[in-house]
């Protein structure tokens, strides 16, 4: 795992011309609320989950695949994880009723920072458009993004496939090197890393035991801010 160096980030950020926000646990504090969901829909159906494998196998990918490590003995019956993963998104929209769309206010903070400079941003997320649309639209920052690219917009081609980041450096028009990517997840890493980009991650309580090599990680989304007030 790398760890901060202030000398590694305060070099790159003058080649930075964009920079593109993961929204899941980087933006939208959604993690606890995604993993009580599963946990729910999986116990309902006669499985158990902990944080622990949560957070190894479940963050960033398909929900099916996922389920089929959850349930082994019937990791082929695609009705069963089907049914599994409607209840969960069920259960999840249920959870953001009763407790609201949650901000990650640092990342939030960082955002407004970046968009007063007059620097091009970008969200690029492993959701669906109408989701991304309504966690960006209730926490007020929507406008702040000049490309917003969902899985509507790559297939449905989830992280760790680079499809959505090489997707949002083609609408910004600036280069995949030029692009400096916030991240949170491994996947979200391998993603931003296969389609060429630098990477910064800001690892939350459900990520931080995840292998992130090769990559710049900070503690908080200040430290990010002090590098581009420079």
């Amino acid at each position: 795992m790398a760890n901060y160096n202030s000398t590694i980030l305060d070099t790159l950020i003058p080649k930075i011309k964009a920079v593109i926000f993961d929204m899941d646990g980087v933006l939208v504090d959604s993690e606890s609320q995604h993993f009580r969901a599963h946990k729910m829909a999986i116990e309902e159906n006669g499985g158990t989950l902990t944080k622990e494998f949560y957070s190894t196998h479940g963050i960033s990918r398909d929900p099916l695949l996922f389920y089929a490590d959850c349930f082994p003995d019937k990791k082929n019956n695609k009705e069963f994880l089907s049914c599994v993963s409607r209840r969960k998104l069920q259960i999840y929209r249920q959870l953001q009723e009763k407790e609201g769309i949650l901000s990650v206010k640092p990342a939030i903070s960082l955002v407004k920072f970046l968009y007063g400079k007059h620097i091009p941003l970008a969200d690029g997320t492993a959701v669906y458009k109408n989701e991304a649309m309504k966690n960006l639209t209730t926490l007020g920052v929507s406008n702040f993004f000049r490309v917003i690219v969902t899985l509507d917009d790559v297939g449905g081609k989830r992280k760790p496939a680079p499809d959505i980041y090489l997707k949002v450096s083609q609408l910004l028009k600036v280069p995949p090197n030029r692009c400096l990517v916030i991240e949170d997840s491994e996947n979200g890493v391998k993603a931003a890393a296969a389609a060429g980009m630098p990477v910064v991650v800001v690892p939350n309580a459900f990520t931080k035991t995840h292998n992130f090599t090769g990559v710049i990680i900070v503690s908080s989304f200040e430290q990010i801010k002090k590098t581009f007030s420079i």
